[in-house]
């Protein structure tokens, strides 16, 4: 499976978001999520040797293990930290991560600029209230 992902990662680098490659990869990605996210951890669909609670989990813990472990390496660390996958920083430019469109590393989705509401709660040490405001400016 992973010399099917990484031949099909190839072939989609330079195609179209359309080409038989790029679908061909986006099918095998979501086959894997379903499979690790879903089936292993899934009484009521997986009645099977394959329904291992406990190797859901640990994918998880190590996605997280493996986040925190790479944030604790920044000289500023996150404003917020949203899921395993996901956190939230502010300051004037991205932090020093290693960003790229491959599985599992991190990607650059949004920068904008601060606005009052989110002074207000970056001040207060509210961060409901700021991710709020992100996500009412940034939609």
């Amino acid at each position: 499976m992973l010399d099917a992902r990484a031949t099909l990662a190839a072939a989609a680098l330079g195609g179209r978001a359309t080409s038989p490659a790029s679908l061909a990869l986006l099918i095998l990605k979501r086959m894997y999520s379903t499979m690790l996210g879903g089936m292993l951890n899934a009484p009521d669909h997986n009645p099977t040797a394959y329904l291992r609670p406990d190797w859901a989990w640990m994918v998880k813990a190590a996605a997280a293990a493996s986040m925190w472990r790479q944030l604790c390496r920044l000289e500023h660390p996150p404003a917020a930290v949203l899921a395993p996958d996901a956190a939230l920083f502010i300051g004037p430019e991205p932090p020093a991560l290693t960003y790229s469109g491959q599985h599992g590393k991190w990607k650059l989705e949004r920068a904008g600029q601060l606005d009052t509401a989110m002074r207000d709660a970056i001040r207060r040490g509210q961060p409901g209230r700021l991710i709020l405001a992100l996500r009412r400016n940034h939609a």
